[in-house]
């Protein structure tokens, strides 16, 4: 994907307020992204698009035991997944805080 269209989607979801953008720690010429609530609550929907895909796409062997994993209980995946996103997200601001 050319860098300005990947710049447009991020803007646009930015916007949104799917994502946010923070300065990386290291280097002043990069961003973090990070899902806002927004975007977590994003995740049911696309784990619906991701198994409909499983129909139409021949999908590698990862995908399928990925696949197997949320078939198993689907809730319990999506509310796991979801608190494990908010958990690295959490994390990741005290980082940021302690780095400051």
């Amino acid at each position: 994907m050319a860098t300005n269209i990947l710049a447009t989607k991020l803007q646009i979801l930015e916007a949104e307020e799917v994502i946010s953008k923070s300065l990386h720690p290291e280097s002043k010429a990069k961003f973090l992204y990070k899902l806002t609530e927004k975007g977590i609550s994003l995740l049911p929907v696309l784990i619906e698009i991701y198994l409909w895909g499983e129909q139409y796409f021949e999908l590698s062997e990862n995908h399928k035991k990925f696949l197997q994993d949320v078939k198993k209980d689907k809730e319990a995946f999506l509310k796991r997944a979801q608190e494990n996103i908010r958990k690295e997200k959490k994390s990741s601001n005290l980082k940021e805080i302690s780095n400051t």
